[in-house]
């Protein structure tokens, strides 16, 4: 399964981070990553989107609950890709025995005639 960049990926915090830790994170993140200086403008954005919606916990649950949707339909993705792969093996598998059993018939058809 693919890793997910999550707003906690990008600040480097554990999902069940405190208030604190995310503002010490962000504090962190913004002198590393400020344009000012020397960071890249898109990651700077991206810390500071994952900050805005992390410290507010309305948005912070919303963020959550759409995050555990995704990891779901991965996890159900990856499911369906295995399921396929296991019923093309089968059917694969019944193709070869089918064509060893009609080369067979054919050789004692063969040896009778």
């Amino acid at each position: 399964m693919r890793e997910i960049r999550t707003a906690y990926t990008w600040l480097g915090i554990a999902e069940n981070a405190t208030e604190d830790q995310i503002k010490k994170a962000w504090r962190e993140a913004a002198k590393k990553c400020h344009p000012d200086r020397g960071g890249k403008e898109k990651d700077f954005q991206k810390m500071k989107s994952s900050y805005e919606c992390l410290i507010d916990p309305v948005k912070r649950r919303k963020y959550d609950l759409k995050i555990k949707k995704v990891r779901l339909q991965e996890r159900l993705r990856s499911t369906q890709v295995k399921a396929a792969a296991a019923f093309q093996n089968f059917w694969q598998q019944q193709e070869r025995e089918e064509r060893e059993f009609q080369r067979r018939r054919e050789e004692a058809r063969q040896e009778q005639g």
